[in-house]
Order: C-alpha cells, then structure tokens, then sequence
C-alpha cells in the first residue's frame, strides 16, 4: 500500500496558491508516446537501453532534442500535466513516471521531468528523482510556482523525509528553501505524520539544504 501525504505547513501571513493542471491524455503505440496542447507537442521515443528520446516540437516552430536515460517507456503513464508554471503565458508541462526497483520504497519514487518555455520560444527540460506528493506552490506571491522536492536522509542518527523548495530561473533549478522556512524535516515512520520538526536551527537548515535534488539533469 502507498501512502500520500502532504506537509503540515506553518499557517502564511497571506495565503499561497497552488498549482492547477490541465491532463494531457497520452496517445500512441509501440516505441512511441505522444501527448500535445497548442504550445507544444511532444514524443516520448524509447531507445531501449538508452531510456527515452523527448522529441518536442513548440507553437513557434521551435524543433528539441533531449535524453532521458534514466528510466523506460514502459514507466510512463497515461496522462502528462500542463499549465503556466514560469506565469509567461504558455503552458509548461510536467510528466510523471514511474521507477521500478528492489527497494521497498521504489514504488514511491517518481522520475520527475518538466518541459519550460523560455523567451525565444523554445523549451528547457529539467528532471529528478523525487518522493513528493506537494503541489507546485507560489509561495511569495510572485505568480510563478516553486517546487517542493522530497527526499530520505539520515540527520542526528534518525531518518527524515526532507523537504525543499527549488524555483526554476536561468534555465536550471534554484535551491531557495531558506527563504521560505524549509528544509523541512519530518520524522520517518512506518505510520506517516506530517507535522514537521518545529525545533530545528538555522544553521542545520543550512547544511541540510541540497544544490539540486537527487539524480537532477538539465538539457
């Protein structure tokens, strides 16, 4: 059985949105996976040992090459997500897939890749592997959604699942977690609890804090 949960955040001074997507069915058959809005339409290539090929072509006529070699076609479900995370007008995309492995926690990490328009018109692709459940979230009001990345660590002798928070800028993830209260910690247990660590220090904050989040690539 998986179980979700979602962290307890301290109550904002003002409140802070989250992220609403549009699915995007994902259609094809054989090596091949595609999904498209009126931005962008993408293909998802399996190239076999070598992961996938994301073949992207945007409204511009902007024509992209990326890799993902970490995972297969076959972990990829059947609905891909859209919506204006970088509040420039045109959708970003989000898709989920799925990682098989030996762990007992495998079946609650996700290989997280996201498509980004930029300003000429064409699009960057970022990816890692993450725990979270969270929503995209615009934490300061700015109308440009942050990430909340998760993951497993051992601080003081114990297991934490950890929380950050990373903005996409320059075409690569920001780690900007100390400016809203995080990393967060919260204690790992067989039976979940979401209430973070209130005793935490700044300066272990610091320490804790990740350049990128785990197995990040950027194309």
């Amino acid at each position: 059985m998986m179980f979700c949960m979602f962290l307890q955040h301290n109550q904002p001074a003002t409140k802070q949105d989250v992220i609403r997507y549009k699915k995007l069915l994902v259609s094809g058959d054989g090596d091949t996976l595609r999904f498209s809005s009126d931005d962008l339409q993408v293909s998802l290539i399996d190239v076999k040992e070598k992961g996938i090929k994301v073949l992207s072509k945007a409204g511009s006529g902007v024509v992209q090459h990326f890799s993902e070699p970490t995972i297969s076609i076959e972990s990829c479900p059947d609905t891909a997500f859209a919506a204006d995370l970088n509040d420039d007008g045109r959708l970003d995309f989000k898709i989920l897939f799925n990682f098989k492995g030996a762990s007992p926690l495998a079946s609650r990490v996700k290989r997280k890749m996201y498509l980004f328009s930029e300003p000429d018109g064409s699009y960057s692709k970022v990816s890692f592997f993450d725990f979270s459940v969270e929503p995209e979230t615009d934490f300061n009001g700015d109308h440009q959604f942050e990430i909340v990345a998760k993951d497993l660590v051992q601080f003081k002798k114990h297991s934490y699942w950890k929380y950050e928070v990373f903005e996409y800028s320059g075409k690569k993830l920001r780690n900007v977690s100390y400016k809203y209260g995080y990393p967060k910690l919260v204690p790992y247990r067989i039976k979940p609890v979401n209430k973070p660590l209130s005793n935490l220090a700044d300066a272990d904050r610091r320490k804790l804090m990740s350049k990128q989040p785990r197995e990040y690539d950027q194309q």
